[in-house]
């Protein structure tokens, strides 16, 4: 027989029936936190770097259809070449230099 007062009933027990010591799991807790902390951190720059990188990319595409059109302006490429590149393109016709007054 089961002494009373290892009995698994637990119809009269009150409050916490199992509580591990507190000091036990302080050093998990911390940890836990810590490492939640560091990942909050991390989350936020990375979102932050995303968008400065967005920002920059759109930056640089700007400035190479800037140099795209001036470079189609003066005859040094075709409008096909960015698609094809300069080897693909068989309608490729310089630009004939302009006569000076």
């Amino acid at each position: 027989m089961i002494h009373p007062e290892h009995s698994p009933n637990l119809q009269g027990a009150q409050g916490f029936v199992y509580a591990p010591e507190a000091s036990k799991l302080l050093p998990w807790l911390m940890l836990c936190a810590i490492l939640s902390g560091v990942a909050v951190a991390m989350s936020v720059f990375s979102t932050i770097w995303a968008g400065l990188s967005a920002h920059e990319t759109k930056q640089l595409q700007i400035q190479v259809m800037d140099h795209n059109a001036l470079l189609i302006r003066e005859g040094f490429i075709q409008p096909t070449d960015e698609t094809y590149g300069p080897g693909a393109n068989l309608e490729y016709r310089p630009r004939k230099p302009q006569e000076k007054k």
